[in-house]
C-alpha cells in the first residue's frame, strides 16, 4: 500500500509492537544503507525482522539489505556468534529466494485475505520454533482458523522437495493450501542457522483491526502471536551485539519517530498505525 502522499518509506507499527510485547526494543533498518552502514548497524543489534510488503525480491533496496544481513548472520554463526532472523510474508519469500539464488521462485496463490489453521505435523517438536509448544496448544492451533494470510504469491512445496539447495538449507514445518488447493510452504526454519519464517502474519491479530480484513482476534490467535514473539526475542537474547555507546543506541531507536494513526486518515488502510519516513 502506498503512503507516498505522507512519506516514501514506512514501517507498520504492528511489527514494532510485536517485538515490544516480549521485552525488545526496535531499531529501523532503512533500505538505502550502504554495505558499510549495514554492517555497522548489524554489529549493534541482536536480530532482524524481515517484514511483509510488495517489492522486488531480488533487486529492491529491501532485498539488497536483507541479502547483506543474511550473509553477515551466517558468517557470525559460523564463527561462533548468534544473530537470529525472522521473516513474515514477503520476508518469508525473500529468505527462500536469497538462499536459492536470483530467480524469483514464487508462484501465484489465491490466498489474499484468507485465514487457515496452523497445520503442525505430529513431529512438530523436532523443530526449533515449536519445540516448546504444549500438546494442548498444538491441538488448539491446528483445529482453529488461526493464521492470517495476505499474499498473492507463495513458495510451492514441490520446489523444496525438488531443489537440493533449499531442501538442505531449510526444514519445512507447515504447509497450507490456497482456495484452489495449491499447496505452499507456510512455516520454515533453517536447519543450521537461527533463521525462521512464516507466510502468515503473527504480528497482525493483536494489533490490526480493519474490518475489511479477516484477521482473527480470539485468544488462541493472540496466544500464537505471543508465542512467536517470545520465541524470537528469546533467540535475540543470545546475541552479544551492542551499540558502541549509549548515545548511538538512543539515536538509533524507533522511539525517535512517532507512529501515524493511518486508519484515522484512510479507513481502508490495512494498518492501524505506521511509522512514516522521508
Amino acid at each position: 500500500m502506498s503512503f507516498e502522499y505522507l512519506g516514501k518509506n514506512y514501517i507498520p507499527a504492528c511489527y514494532v509492537k510485536f517485538l515490544e510485547s516480549s521485552g525488545a526494543r526496535a531499531v529501523p533498518i532503512f533500505n538505502n544503507l550502504t554495505e558499510v552502514e549495514t554492517k555497522k548497524l548489524f554489529e549493534s543489534i541482536n536480530g532482524a525482522v524481515f517484514p511483509g510488503g510488495i517489492v522486488n525480491v531480488s533487486t529492491s533496496g529491501y532485498a539488497n539489505i536483507s541479502r547483506t544481513i543474511l550473509k553477515l548472520a551466517k558468517k557470525t554463526f559460523d564463527e561462533g556468534g548468534y544473530f537470529p532472523i525472522i521473516g513474515m510474508c514477503l520476508g518469508h519469500q525473500i529468505l527462500a529466494t536469497l538462499v536459492n539464488g536470483p530467480t524469483d521462485i514464487r508462484i501465484r496463490t489465491d490466498s489474499l485475505n484468507m485465514i487457515a489453521p496452523l497445520n503442525l505435523p505430529k513431529n512438530y517438536r523436532d523443530s526449533k520454533l515449536f519445540r516448546s509448544l504444549s500438546k494442548d496448544l498444538m491441538k488448539t492451533f491446528n483445529k482453529t482458523l488461526i493464521t492470517t494470510h495476505a499474499h498473492e504469491l507463495g513458495l510451492p512445496l514441490e520446489l523444496f522437495r525438488e531443489n537440493k539447495t533449499l531442501d538442505q538449507f531449510y526444514k519445512v514445518i507447515t504447509t497450507n493450501v490456497d482456495r484452489n488447493g495449491v499447496e505452499f510452504v507456510s512455516t520454515m526454519e533453517a536447519k543450521k542457522y537461527p533463521f525462521y519464517s512464516m507466510q502468515w502474519h503473527p504480528e497482525k491479530p493483536p494489533f490490526e483491526w480493519n474490518p475489511e480484513k479477516v484477521i482473527p482476534h480470539f485468544s488462541a490467535s493472540t496466544e500464537l502471536s505471543q508465542y512467536i514473539s517470545n520465541f524470537f526475542v528469546n533467540e535475540a537474547r543470545f546475541s552479544k551485539h551492542k551499540f558502541a555507546s549509549r548515545k548511538e543506541e538512543r539515536a538509533a531507536l524507533i522511539y525517535n519517530h512517532n507512529p501515524t494513526y493511518i486508519a484515522g486518515i484512510n479507513e481502508h488502510s490495512i494498518f492501524e498505525q505506521v511509522y512514516l519516513f522521508d
